[in-house]
């Protein structure tokens, strides 16, 4: 996680990772990920956000929403 954030250039402020908290809850992690976001005031209405979900082998998928 850490590496992606660096490749894509995200300050850790602004980068979401709730694998220490909850750990790997697959299909959960992304509406998981932006639910504390929202309830840790990281993210608000208008704010563009980034989702980005893993899978098995070196699969992913992700989306780019306005909030």
């Amino acid at each position: 996680m850490e590496l992606m954030r660096l490749k894509l250039g995200i300050e850790k402020e602004r980068f979401m990772n709730i694998i220490a908290d909850h750990g790997n809850v697959v299909a959960a992690s992304i509406p998981m990920a932006l639910n504390d976001a929202i309830m840790q005031n990281r993210v608000k209405r208008g704010d563009r956000v980034m989702l980005v979900g893993t899978s098995a082998g070196l699969s992913l998928g992700g989306l780019i929403l306005v909030y």
